[in-house]
């Protein structure tokens, strides 16, 4: 038979276990009330958040001079579902850029990298001298395009050779010193132009109205002298 004393520690163990298991069912009990009384008041916080919103849409839209309205707050980001939903009846766009919201008047891209935080902040900078060429081969270079779509197409393109060897010539596409001076490249520019203006003067000169002008002017009193008063010059040149 079983000894005496057994029985009575079977009560006693099951007396414990009884007791734990209402600690237990209590402390459930306080944490369910605990996160139903943060439930609730986080309603409430996302009801005034949206009130004290719904009052700075309402200012935005009345401000002119505004466009658009930020915030890094979390509790924005929280309740930004809630936001968007007034700011669309409002007439308003929404968009949330990782950490930041925005309100704005006008629809809202996709990305924008003034708000993105892992954009790179490394400023990339050249030196000076090669700026100064840099704008320089620019400025040459529009002005070649808009001589080549001037009047004379075709010489301009018959010339294109004696230009192509200038350019080479005087190296002029190369890559040069950073330190170049800003007189030598603008001085290059001037040569280039004066080059282009004197294919222009010829391709002018073998048009018809070219033809027909240089035949009035050789028809002139004045034209007739012409040769001797440059042989008179030549010879008289100190």
């Amino acid at each position: 038979p079983p000894p005496p004393q057994t029985q009575p520690l079977r009560q006693q163990s099951a007396g414990y276990s009884r007791y734990a298991y209402d600690d237990f069912s209590e402390e459930e009990s306080d944490r369910e009330m605990d996160r139903t009384s943060v439930s609730s008041k986080g309603g409430a916080s996302t009801l005034e958040n949206v009130d004290e919103w719904k009052w700075k849409l309402h200012m935005l839209l009345r401000n002119d001079n505004e466009q658009e309205i930020m915030s890094r707050e979390k509790k924005d980001r929280r309740d930004f579902d809630q936001l968007a939903q007034l700011a669309d009846r409002m007439g308003l766009h929404s968009r949330q850029y990782s950490r930041i919201i925005v309100f704005s008047k006008v629809p809202l891209p996709n990305y924008r990298s003034d708000l993105d935080d892992k954009r790179p902040q490394r400023e990339v900078s050249i030196p000076s001298g090669l700026q100064r060429e840099v704008d320089a081969l620019l400025a040459d270079y529009l002005a070649r395009k808009r001589t080549d779509s001037g009047n004379f197409p075709n010489a301009a393109f018959s010339r294109s050779s004696s230009t192509d060897s200038f350019a080479t010539d005087e190296s002029f596409y190369e890559q040069q010193d950073n330190q170049t001076s800003t007189n030598v490249v603008m001085e290059r520019i001037q040569r280039r132009k004066s080059l282009q203006l004197r294919n222009q003067q010829a391709a002018w000169q073998e048009s018809n109205d070219g033809q027909s002008m240089m035949e009035f002017r050789r028809s002139l009193p004045a034209q007739k002298e012409r040769q001797s008063l440059l042989e008179a010059i030549s010879q008289n040149q100190v």
